[in-house]
C-alpha cells in the first residue's frame, strides 16, 4: 500500500508529476514536506469521496506555529457543502485570500481525481521556478466539473518565519513575471481574460511589492541603495506605472492600499523608503 521513491532532486515539481504519473489510486492527495495531516484524514477523506464522483475535494486547513509549537483550533462540522462557484475560484487563485481557512491555490489541503489530472493531462509546469502550484489549480479547477467543500480541518500548515518564501530571493521579480505571465496566456486559451484582466493586474502589482521586500530592498542584496532604486524604477515605469493607473485604491488592503495611493500620486520613492526602513527595523530587531 505504500511506495517510497528515491530519485535525484530535480526540484518539487518533478517529484510531484512523478508522483502523480505512478499513482494507481483513484485520488491524488498531496503533502508538503514540513506540514503532516490530522491522525484520521484519509479514513475521513474516504467516508465523503466513496461511491461519488468528486473531480475535487476542498478541506480545510490548521496553522501550527513552529516557534510556539502551538496548532491553532478550528470548529468542524464534517459537513460536505455545495458546489463552488468557479468564478470565486479563479478569484481565489489569482488573488488568494484563504477565505475559511480553505486554501484555493495550493495543491495540498484538497483531495484531486486522478482521472482529472491524466485526462487533461495537468502537471506543473516544471519552468516555473515560483508560485507553480496556484497555475496548477488553475487547470485543474477549469477542467472540474464536480467540486465540493468538507468542513474539516485534516491539514496541518507549518508556518515558519524563516521559511524559504520569507527570505531574499534572488531575481525573484524575473521569477514572478514569467508566473504573471502564464497565467495571462492560460487566461487567453482559456477565453477568460476579458473577466479577470483586472485581478490579473493587482496580482502583478502585488509581485512588484513582493519583489521589492523579498528581492529588491532586502538587506542581503548587496548593490548600492541607488542601483536598487534605479532597478525598481525601471520595473515601475515598464510593468507597473499602467496598471496602477487602472486599479483601485480598495482593491488592495493594509499597507498595499497606501502604497497603490502614494504611487497613483507619483510618491513612488515614499513607498521604496517604507521597504528600506522595514527592512532595517527587521534586521534591528534580530
Amino acid at each position: 500500500k505504500i511506495k517510497i521513491i528515491n530519485k535525484i532532486n530535480e526540484g518539487v515539481s518533478e517529484a510531484r508529476n512523478y508522483g502523480i504519473k505512478i499513482a494507481k489510486g483513484n485520488y491524488i492527495l498531496f503533502l508538503d514536506g514540513d506540514d503532516y495531516f490530522e491522525k484520521d484524514l484519509l479514513y475521513n477523506l474516504y467516508k465523503i469521496v466513496i461511491n461519488k464522483d468528486i473531480d475535487i475535494l476542498f478541506f480545510k486547513f490548521k496553522t501550527f506555529n513552529s516557534i510556539s509549537s502551538v496548532v491553532e483550533q478550528d470548529y468542524d462540522t464534517f459537513e460536505l457543502l455545495s458546489y463552488i462557484n468557479k468564478d470565486f475560484l479563479y478569484t481565489e487563485i489569482f488573488d488568494p485570500k484563504c477565505a475559511h481557512k480553505f486554501n484555493y491555490g495550493t495543491p495540498w489541503g484538497k483531495l484531486l481525481s486522478r482521472n482529472l489530472l491524466i485526462k487533461n493531462k495537468i502537471f506543473f509546469d516544471i519552468n516555473l521556478p515560483r508560485t507553480q502550484d496556484r497555475v496548477f489549480m488553475l487547470d485543474c479547477c477549469y477542467h472540474a466539473h464536480i467540486i465540493k467543500k468538507y468542513n474539516y480541518s485534516g491539514y496541518i500548515y507549518n508556518y515558519n518565519e524563516e521559511s524559504i518564501c520569507q527570505k531574499y530571493n534572488v531575481n525573484l521579480w524575473e521569477k514572478l513575471l514569467l508566473v504573471y505571465q502564464k497565467f495571462y496566456n492560460k487566461c487567453i486559451y482559456y477565453k477568460i481574460l476579458e473577466k479577470y484582466k483586472n485581478v490579473l493586474d493587482k496580482m502583478l502589482v502585488s509581485f512588484y511589492f513582493e519583489s521589492l521586500s523579498l528581492q529588491i530592498f532586502h538587506h542581503d542584496n548587496e548593490q548600492p541603495i541607488y542601483l536598487k532604486i534605479k532597478y525598481a524604477s525601471k520595473i515601475y515605469k515598464q510593468y507597473i506605472k499602467s496598471k496602477i493607473k487602472k486599479l483601485n485604491i480598495y482593491d488592495f488592503d493594509g499597507f498595499r492600499k497606501l502604497f497603490v495611493i502614494c504611487m497613483k500620486c507619483h510618491m513612488k520613492i515614499l513607498v521604496y523608503a517604507s521597504f528600506i526602513i522595514k527592512d532595517f527595523f527587521k534586521q534591528y530587531r534580530k
